[in-house]
């Protein structure tokens, strides 16, 4: 599932859950890019 669906997700659900694990997966994808460019 990536970022956008989590976010459509949240906005269709409102769960704070669901906002939680989609800031986490982003914060993931952050990090992957940036040992990807280390």
């Amino acid at each position: 599932m990536d970022c956008e669906t989590m976010w459509r997700l949240f906005l269709a659900t409102g769960l704070p859950e669901a906002y939680s694990l989609y800031a986490h997966l982003r914060e993931e994808a952050e990090r992957a890019e940036e040992s990807k460019t280390a």
